[in-house]
C-alpha cells in the first residue's frame, strides 16, 4: 500500500490538531471520535478505505460473537500492570465492579479518546463504588508510558502474547496491507508487543459486578466505534 502523505509534518500536524479538537470536545464519546475520523478520513484517505475493508471482513467472519455475554462469568485474569506487579479480576471485585476497557495500544487515536474520556469520569464512577482498568497487548514500558502520557488514574494492564485477549475471543490478525502502513508510520506492533505477531484485540468494553458477572458489554469488530457513558453507568448502576 502507497501512502505518501505519512511521512509529511503537516499531515501530521493536522491530524494532531483535529485529535486535540475531539479530546477537549464536551460532546459524547461517539461524536467525538466520528469527529476525528471524519478528519482522518480526508486525510488518509487509503488507510480509512483499508480499515474499512478490514472491518468489513472481521465482522463478516463473526469478529466478537466468542466474547462473553451479560449474564456470564467473566474470565478469571491475572496480569501485569504498568509497574510489572500482578493484578487479577478475583482481587479486583472484592471492592465493587469493575469496568474493564480492552485496547490496541499507545498508538492508537480511538483508544486514547475513550480511555482519557474513562479517566475524566473516573471519579463519577468511583463515587458509585466501581473501578476501571485498561487491557493492552504491550510490555510494560509502552502500557506505563500510555497511562503516564494520558494522566490515567487506573492501572493499565499487559497480556502478554494475547493470550486473554484470545481466551476472551477479541484476538484479530492485522492484514498486510495494514501492516506496511504502520511500517511505515514507525508503528512497530511486534517491539510494542514484545511478540513476531501481528494481532490486535478487538477493542471491547465491559462492566464487571461484584458477584463476578458481566452486567454490561459493548464487543464491535469497528475499533472506531466504542462504548457510550451513558451505558457504562447504567451497567454500574445494575450491580
Amino acid at each position: 500500500m502507497t501512502q505518501p502523505k505519512t511521512s509529511s509534518p503537516d499531515l501530521k500536524e493536522l491530524l494532531t490538531k483535529a485529535w486535540k479538537l475531539a479530546d477537549v470536545s464536551n460532546a459524547p464519546l461517539d461524536e467525538r471520535i466520528a469527529q476525528y475520523l471524519e478528519v482522518a478520513r480526508k486525510l488518509r484517505p487509503e488507510l480509512i478505505a483499508s480499515y474499512d475493508r478490514f472491518v468489513a471482513d472481521i465482522e463478516a467472519a463473526g469478529s466478537g460473537r466468542d466474547c462473553p455475554n451479560v449474564g456470564d462469568e467473566m474470565h478469571e485474569f491475572l496480569l501485569p500492570n504498568h509497574e510489572g506487579k500482578l493484578v487479577g479480576l478475583s482481587s479486583l471485585l472484592e471492592w465493587g465492579p469493575l469496568v474493564v476497557s480492552f485496547n490496541r495500544g499507545h498508538w492508537c487515536p480511538y483508544c486514547r479518546l475513550e480511555l482519557r474520556t474513562l479517566a475524566r469520569e473516573q471519579p463519577e464512577f468511583f463515587s458509585a463504588g466501581a473501578k476501571t482498568i485498561s487491557i493492552v497487548p504491550e510490555v510494560s514500558e509502552y502500557s506505563a508510558l500510555l497511562r503516564r502520557s494520558n494522566d490515567l488514574p487506573f492501572d493499565v494492564l499487559t497480556d502478554v502474547d494475547l493470550d486473554y485477549t484470545e481466551r476472551m475471543g477479541l484476538a484479530v490478525s492485522v492484514p498486510t496491507d495494514i501492516q506496511e502502513f504502520y511500517r511505515q508510520v514507525g508503528i512497530k506492533l511486534p517491539a510494542f508487543q514484545g511478540t513476531n505477531r501481528w494481532v490486535l484485540p478487538s477493542p471491547a468494553t465491559l462492566v464487571i459486578g461484584q458477584d463476578g458477572r458481566i452486567k454490561a458489554r459493548f464487543v464491535h469488530p469497528d475499533f472506531r466505534r466504542r462504548m457510550t457513558i451513558e451505558d457504562i453507568r447504567l451497567g454500574i448502576e445494575s450491580d
